[in-house]
């Protein structure tokens, strides 16, 4: 458990530096006085959710978890493991950028015949490891038992 404690710090740093070099990176042609209050704006309403979350006011976390969650489509990968490749299909077609589709060098239908060979052959690379490692640990226990 510390182990996973640990990272999650590290994971929680890293992820702070990468939004506070987005807002400034987003910020920086601005050269008005917008240019630094909304970092500084940002960083209050951060202090004030932080503080929120310490009097115990945890309402304010699901509510933009839900949002997200509510208008994400599902994942591409997801729905091939399942089986519903047209939903897939929707699904990428969704998620690629218009400029991309634009310039004609995307095409779903092979991207999702990437995908069902990537999984055919996790499927297949998994299955030989499982076999591997059961097979040794029948031939460590066959050496220990007297």
């Amino acid at each position: 458990m510390i182990s996973y404690l640990t990272t999650w710090v590290n994971a929680c740093w890293g992820i702070g530096q990468l939004l506070a070099l987005a807002v400034l990176r987003g910020l920086l042609p601005r050269q008005d006085d917008w240019g630094w209050r909304i970092p500084y704006a940002l960083q209050v309403i951060l202090v004030t959710y932080h503080f929120l979350i310490k009097l115990n006011i945890k309402w304010m976390w699901p509510l933009p978890l839900f949002l997200v969650a509510f208008f994400a489509p599902e994942s591409p990968w997801w729905l091939v493991r399942k089986g519903r490749f047209e939903d897939a299909k929707r699904s990428l077609i969704r998620l690629t950028s218009k400029k991309r589709g634009r310039e004609g060098n995307f095409d779903p239908d092979q991207t999702i015949a990437m995908m069902r060979h990537t999984i055919a052959s996790e499927k297949e690379v998994s299955s030989l490891v499982f076999q591997v490692r059961q097979n040794l640990t029948k031939g460590y226990c066959r050496c220990n038992i007297p």
